[in-house]
């Protein structure tokens, strides 16, 4: 039986999305760009900057190559690294679906103004901060809204949402970079879903939020159960040992809170004070330090721990940098 995905990231962060539907074309490199594709990132790419303003938040995460936070805009990756942060005014795409791993990231989305690229992207991958991306599936076909890749395993998994060359509408899964897709049945899951993410090493492990609670799938989301207490979960992310999850209380605050995945055991993670109407999106754990911790609202307040929680440094206000 399909379901429909009813992600909060699509209906909160709207942006602009286009139907174009050219001819996927798979493994070729971007054109916006003379850097070559490198598992570097270029010395001049990134600069410190004091006056962004961060207008939708697409994703959050710890690109391997990228020391800091990776904050994904509207326009581009924005990045808190020691204090400061860091931008680019070259490449400043719309990088929807924003997923980190050890290698660089995946994204899809829109490209920046004036761009030659086609629109949307697609399915594309980027080793080097973004200086360049690899464009791995249905360039100019899809823009994946909902994603979530495997930090060392880089498995994708997408929800389709509209049929393309390849995929109908539903949950996919990748695990050569986007050349191949097996549907999941999502069989078990009850409740609105609205995020997902995946084990960093192990593939086959995926957890999805909904309004009835974390539901958790050992055999690549073909079957679920409800993993936590029913709850109105958000906002999701999976750690080597934890799902680390956001929900709403009976009394309509937000909250935090840890699920060992060997033992199921609950444990809520001290939250600063986010408004009710504001819902936290994105959560990232910092994977090879668990105790760093960043995670980012619908209107673009992230805020930052390297405690665990006992003290969150909040790093953007509102849509500006602190």
């Amino acid at each position: 039986m399909k379901k429909t995905l009813l992600a909060l990231t699509t209906v909160i962060a709207l942006t602009a999305c286009s139907n174009d539907k050219e001819a996927s074309q798979p493994q070729e490199k971007a054109t916006s760009s003379n850097v070559e594709e490198t598992n570097s990132v270029p010395q001049d790419f990134y600069k410190e900057s004091s006056k962004e303003k961060i207008q939708h938040i697409h994703g959050i995460g710890y690109v391997g190559n990228l020391e800091g936070v990776s904050v994904a805009t509207h326009h581009g990756l924005k990045i808190y690294q020691n204090g400061n942060w860091l931008a680019s005014d070259k490449e400043q795409h719309d990088y929807m679906g924003f997923q980190a791993t050890k290698n660089g990231f995946f994204a899809s989305g829109h490209p920046e103004t004036g761009s030659s690229l086609k629109n949307p992207l697609g399915l594309v991958k980027s080793t080097n901060g973004g200086a360049s991306f690899e464009k791995l599936a249905f360039y100019g076909e899809s823009d994946f809204h909902n994603m979530a890749a495997g930090y060392n395993s880089e498995a994708v998994y997408v929800y389709n949402e509209r049929p393309n060359s390849k995929l109908q509408q539903g949950f996919y899964v990748s695990t050569d970079s986007g050349q191949t897709w097996k549907q999941s049945n999502l069989s078990g899951i009850s409740g609105e879903i609205r995020s997902f993410a995946i084990h960093p090493d192990k593939s086959s492990v995926v957890a999805m939020s909904t309004k009835k609670g974390v539901f958790f799938s050992t055999d690549s989301g073909n079957t679920f159960e409800l993993f936590s207490k029913p709850k109105e979960t958000i906002a999701i992310t999976v750690g080597k040992e934890d799902i680390f999850y956001s929900y709403i209380t009976e009394n309509k605050q937000q909250a935090l809170a840890r699920l060992s995945i060997s033992t199921n055991e609950e444990v809520n993670i001290p939250t600063p004070s986010v408004d009710s109407n504001d819902p936290i999106m994105y959560i990232a754990q910092h994977p090879q330090n668990p105790t760093e911790m960043t995670f980012a609202t619908a209107k673009a307040n992230v805020y930052f721990t390297t405690n665990g929680g006992e003290k969150w440094e909040q790093i953007v206000k509102d849509g500006n940098i602190q």
